[in-house]
């Protein structure tokens, strides 16, 4: 967060499955004078349009530059997080995730090419996005989605994804 608000930029780096242990590493709260590169075992790579640091090990890196910032408070009105709302500027990806039939003039990444972006959700639990999505329509009941979101990924590979079967 301090430098984040030093500057207004930041680099989101998408942690894949393979990286998981090293990126969880450096969302811990560190001194200023540590490297977080150095202490993970992460590549810095120079980013193309903002002063942060890519990560040449992550599958996708997004740089970008702050619009706005939110405090959130907690029950007692303390400042418990700060959520960034940011323009993304470049993106980068690796060309092992590029989606068939698509250039760099044309991107698209394919979830289906091996990557499995991790997201921590707190310091005890992670989740993995094994799918995705183009132009959803309305429908008269979600209760697929509802059902997916409770369900285990060893739920959802044991039973199928209930969204899947869903016409």
């Amino acid at each position: 967060q301090i430098n984040v608000d030093a500057t207004g930029e930041f680099v989101l780096n998408v942690v894949s499955s393979w990286c998981c242990e090293a990126a969880e590493h450096t969302a811990k709260r560190h001194a200023p004078d540590i490297d977080e590169f150095k202490s993970s075992g992460f590549t810095k790579v120079a980013s193309s349009s903002v002063k942060p640091f890519r990560c040449k090990e992550t599958a996708i890196q997004l740089e970008c530059k702050v619009v706005e910032s939110v405090d959130l408070q907690d029950p007692d009105g303390a400042q418990a997080s700060r959520v960034y709302i940011a323009k993304v500027v470049a993106i980068h990806f690796a060309k092992e995730l590029m989606a068939d039939g698509r250039s760099p003039a044309n991107p698209a990444i394919a979830l289906s090419k091996g990557l499995k972006p991790v997201i921590l959700i707190h310091p005890h639990q992670r989740s993995c996005v094994t799918s995705a999505f183009g132009d959803t329509k309305a429908r008269s009941s979600y209760a697929a989605e509802f059902k997916a979101c409770s369900m285990s990924l060893n739920d959802i590979a044991k039973n199928g994804d209930p969204q899947a079967v869903e016409g």
